[in-house]
């Protein structure tokens, strides 16, 4: 799991690569980094190019997280989702909260 954060003006921005899966094995761990990292920040970039598996329990993560921003007044940003991401979005029709294009 790789993290960076960088501040980008006055904004706090954390920038996050999800890599290997996003599943019903992996959500828990992702959720007790990425939910701080939220808290902590403007703005919470998530590049999601190198994830591998993305099930229903990825999914529900992501949405939590967006949600969760948008109570909080903060920003979830989804980046360069692979294949097996936009596949399940696209699946449950979610492409608008997360702001991807339909397929």
């Amino acid at each position: 799991m790789e993290t960076s954060t960088e501040n980008v003006a006055a904004d706090s921005v954390a920038a996050v690569v999800i890599d290997g899966d996003l599943t019903v094995f992996t959500v828990d761990g992702w959720r007790t980094r990425l939910l701080p990292a939220l808290a902590e920040h403007q703005v919470l970039t998530l590049d999601l190019g190198a994830v591998a598996e993305f099930d229903s329990a990825g999914l529900q993560l992501l949405a939590l997280l967006k949600l969760e921003g948008n109570a909080q007044g903060r920003q979830v940003v989804l980046r360069n989702p692979a294949a097996s991401v936009s596949g399940v979005v696209a699946l449950y029709r979610m492409q608008e909260l997360f702001g991807l294009e339909p397929a």
